[in-house]
């Protein structure tokens, strides 16, 4: 396990007032699972404004899974942990989204559709509490690792549009939005994103 520090210019004011606790990252297990979702539920309820409305959040959380177990059992799901907290997640994955089969997801102008690859970005989230803190580039740093090890070098991603800045900031392209459509009508744009690994 690798103890993650946030830098001295993100560190809260709980971190300046000497709540020093390591976060560490790990491999996600089944014992996870509940928590996650909770972790999950709490950064899109809280994150994804102002980029998508109420009305699609809620959408979005009742009809999509945004945790897929078998992250878990191919052990590419990493968490962020502090004193037994989950504060953030994310990994890799060779097999095709689960919300493919919640979401249709549209192409977008010609030419511009999603970008093909190997293995995806999967399910990144940060607790809102933790944000601003790196961890996010670390959990995709470890993946990267991990893809690369796995003898791959192309990777992509379906970014909701609040996580672009974070995957521009790691170097990830992406062209143009794609209208994905949730189970009862309702619109939700993305944005297909991939990166070359060195």
């Amino acid at each position: 396990m690798r103890a993650i520090e946030p830098s001295a210019g993100h560190r809260s004011g709980r971190a300046q007032r000497g709540d020093a606790a390591p976060i560490v990252l790990r491999k996600a297990r089944h014992a996870d699972a509940e928590a996650l979702r909770r972790l999950h539920r709490r950064a899109l309820g809280a994150l994804s404004t102002p980029a998508y409305t109420a009305e699609q959040v809620f959408s979005l959380l009742r009809h999509v899974p945004t945790l897929d177990l078998a992250l878990i059992d191919d052990g590419t799901y990493f968490v962020a942990e502090r004193d037994d907290r989950l504060v953030a997640c994310g990994g890799w994955s060779r097999r095709p989204p689960g919300y493919e089969h919640a979401v249709a997801i549209g192409e977008g102008p010609a030419g511009t559709g999603r970008a093909a690859a190997p293995v995806k970005i999967r399910a990144m989230y940060t607790d809102p509490e933790f944000t601003r803190r790196g961890l996010g580039r670390r959990i995709l740093a470890a993946a990267e690792a991990e893809i690369r090890a796995a003898g791959h070098h192309e990777v992509a991603l379906d970014a909701l549009l609040p996580g672009v800045p974070l995957y521009e900031s790691a170097g990830y392209r992406g062209g143009a939005l794609v209208d994905a459509r949730l189970p009862d009508g309702t619109p939700l744009p993305l944005l297909p994103m991939h990166k070359r690994l060195g």
